[in-house]
């Protein structure tokens, strides 16, 4: 719940029971910083249980997957970042 890093962002994934919606993440990236714009596009599979978001401005020019976060070096080069629920 840290809201230090301004227009870092964040993703909230709610579950629906009924009529009743109840949050069940509150999700920021790995190596979040400010202005990455972390959740500005999102999906959800449809069982519900991955979830992709986009933090276009990210800055990292590393590659695949779990690269080093902290390379910096491609402004606005962008990521995604997959999560899953069980």
């Amino acid at each position: 719940m840290d809201n230090s890093a301004t227009e870092a962002g964040a993703a909230y994934l709610f579950v629906r029971n009924g009529n009743t919606w109840t949050q069940r993440a509150y999700l920021k990236g790995s190596n979040t910083e400010a202005f990455d714009m972390f959740g500005s596009a999102a999906a959800v599979s449809r069982d519900g249980k991955t979830f992709v978001t986009g933090a276009p401005m990210e800055a990292s020019a590393a590659r695949g997957v779990n690269a080093n976060q902290n390379e910096n070096s491609a402004q606005g080069s962008g990521a995604a970042y997959i999560f899953t629920v069980n």
